[in-house]
């Protein structure tokens, strides 16, 4: 397996276990909510090769955590919005991109 300089060790090693994930994803949430800027960007800086990489992939293991709790952990709801209005702002190049999908869950709107 080939890690980036940036990348930490992989997964895979993880327990076949809901526990095990739910406790992986309360890590990763409490790390992305402390890096998260006002704008909703979760990118690392000074990473230049995996811009929106980064932000796009966290955001959607928030969006996870956020899913895998029912829907009760509010404090995600607000902070995925951010990150994928970030990346759909910023990171998203389409003239007819409306900045808003249809498939985005009403809570996290």
């Amino acid at each position: 397996m080939v890690f980036l300089t940036y990348q930490r060790g992989a997964l895979h090693d993880l327990p076949d276990d809901p526990a095990a994930y739910d406790a992986v994803l309360e890590r990763i949430a409490a790390q992305a909510l402390d890096r998260i800027t006002a704008d909703g960007n979760l990118e690392r800086p000074g990473c230049g090769d995996d811009i929106s990489d980064t932000s796009l992939g966290i955001t959607s293991l928030l969006a996870l955590a956020w899913q895998r709790a029912g829907g009760t952990l509010e404090h995600l709801a607000k902070p995925v919005r951010r990150s994928l209005d970030f990346h759909l702002r910023e990171r998203v190049y389409r003239t007819d991109n409306p900045g808003l999908s249809e498939f985005v869950p009403t809570q996290l709107r």
